[in-house]
């Protein structure tokens, strides 16, 4: 049996290449390789590049506000297709006639891009099954009331309905009514209220990582791969829905097995790796275990990354330090906002003292320090996402701002929900209520984008801190310097920090 497991290409202003390896697809894939299959990945994102496409209509109320310049700090211009070209999908569709075809979806924005590929795997084989898996299959690609050519759809952790599903075809099961998670198109209507999923046990994750060529996937120019050790979220803020498909119980990998996956990786010319953890440190024993192992089996010659974010609740000082020893160059964390009617809305824990002492010793450390907010949550206001951007400015981190964006299923109360998928994302800049604008958050996002820049000079001249107003002395003959802060003159008496 033939089986293609399959990345559609997105389309949108940029993407983050670092982050396109498609580790839920070899994680299914490794769960049925001791079936009698043939399993190949196509990864339709991660291939050919990119080409200009016209602007959706949806972004015409932005695009008077993204104009087309040649400074560092420039914003969106050109929006692209990301990836392989339509008609190359279909003749590679024909070309490999697989007998299952298996699509991800995982975000809700990209719904037109998976139905699209779900089009023209029916078109080129037509007698192939189709099966749709990912985030955002429960709550949102069955609610746009579109046409969606597939056999079945997995909801929640894909592992164990697909190897049921492979099994039936097979002919090792005799039916698949009972297989929680699997939903048989043909027969079932698509109701998610009523639809139970089930976990994937820890210690039968096995990502078949051989299935993907090595060098393709790098982080900073380095063979990279992700190692996933944990599932499951037990905080429930209200803007994340990552517990729809993992469940709220937070679930460990063996070490031992990490370990292994590390291993076998490292014997494959991969030198980096990102743990696409949501909780990889929530879990401090654990967390102390892997990092010492790490350590003691490679000292620091790895490059360690947790790119989805950490969060500074879980983390102190002597776990940092073991995790700069371990071999972590960068630690990403997140803020959420300094608005607390904002926090409480989001049902959010997080504290600005502990986030900037977390952050201070991480870059005392060595570490590159990343640190997000999100801008635009329902009930904040301009003032209040200024004042979490100022207070980001003065620390030793690279700022990450992320303008919030809806996904079905959220549990906050959202004025403002979009009814086109494309309006669903970070690069729309579409404001959640009416508090907010788009012209405001395009604003923020520039000013973010200079504080940055800023920040660049100031290390370079080995400026470790000053106040805005000072660089204009420093920096009187630069004249993007000088632009950014006539831009900025709001914020000339904040203090900045390299």
């Amino acid at each position: 049996m033939k089986i293609l497991l399959c990345q559609p290409p997105v389309q949108d202003f940029y993407t983050t290449p670092d982050r396109h390896y498609p580790l839920g697809l070899i994680s299914l894939a490794g769960y049925i390789k001791d079936l009698p299959v043939s399993c190949k990945i196509a990864d339709f994102l991660h291939a050919n590049g990119r080409k200009t496409i016209p602007l959706p209509k949806n972004f015409e109320p932005i695009r008077y506000l993204l104009p087309y310049e040649k400074s560092p700090i420039k914003i969106f211009h050109h929006y692209y297709h990301f990836g392989m070209a339509w008609n190359n999908i279909a003749s590679f569709f024909k070309r490999e006639s697989p007998d299952v075809i298996g699509v991800s979806s995982l975000f809700y924005t990209y719904s037109f891009e998976v139905i699209k590929i779900l089009q023209l795997a029916r078109t080129a084989c037509p007698q192939a099954i189709i099966v749709v898996g990912g985030q955002n299959v429960r709550d949102g690609l069955f609610s746009l009331q579109e046409d969606i050519p597939a056999d079945y759809a997995i909801i929640g952790e894909g592992e164990i309905p697909f190897r049921a599903l492979v099994e039936y075809l097979l002919g090792y099961r005799k039916a698949l009514s009972n297989v929680p998670g699997l939903i048989n198109l043909k027969d079932t209507p698509f109701i998610p209220k009523d639809l139970q999923i089930v976990a994937t046990p820890c210690e039968k994750i096995t990502p078949d990582h051989s299935l993907l060529k090595s060098e393709k996937y790098t982080i900073g120019g380095i063979p990279a791969a992700m190692i996933q050790t944990s599932r499951g979220c037990p905080y429930g803020c209200g803007f994340c829905t990552i517990a729809r498909t993992f469940g709220k119980t937070l679930r460990y990998r063996p070490v031992s097995h990490v370990l292994e996956e590390i291993e076998t990786l490292i014997k494959r010319g991969i030198k980096a790796f990102d743990f696409e953890d949501d909780n990889l440190t929530a879990n401090r024993d654990f967390a102390m275990q892997l990092l010492k192992d790490i350590q003691l089996q490679y000292g620091d010659s790895l490059r360690l990354y947790a790119m989805n974010g950490l969060s500074t609740w879980t983390l102190d000082e002597i776990l940092l330090k073991n995790m700069r020893q371990a071999g972590f160059v960068m630690v990403n964390l997140s803020l959420g906002t300094l608005s607390q009617k904002a926090l409480k809305n989001s049902g959010r824990q997080d504290t600005h003292v502990a986030f900037e002492n977390t952050a201070r010793y991480a870059a005392r450390l060595g570490m590159k320090v990343m640190g997000y907010f999100i801008a635009g949550l329902p009930g904040e206001r301009f003032t209040d996402m200024l004042e979490t951007l100022r207070f980001l400015s003065r620390l030793p981190l690279i700022i990450g701002i992320s303008p919030f964006y809806y996904v079905p299923a959220q549990q906050l109360t959202i004025p403002h929900i979009p009814s086109n998928p494309r309006d669903a994302r970070l690069t729309r800049f579409y404001p959640s209520h009416n508090e907010i604008t788009e012209e405001e958050l395009i604003t923020l996002f520039r000013f973010t984008r200079g504080i940055n820049f800023l920040k660049g000079k100031m290390k370079a001249n080995n400026i470790d801190s000053c106040r805005f107003i000072d660089l204009q002395k420093m920096f009187a003959n630069d004249p993007v310097v000088g632009k950014i802060l006539y831009d900025f003159q709001l914020s000339l008496s904040w203090d900045i920090c390299a």
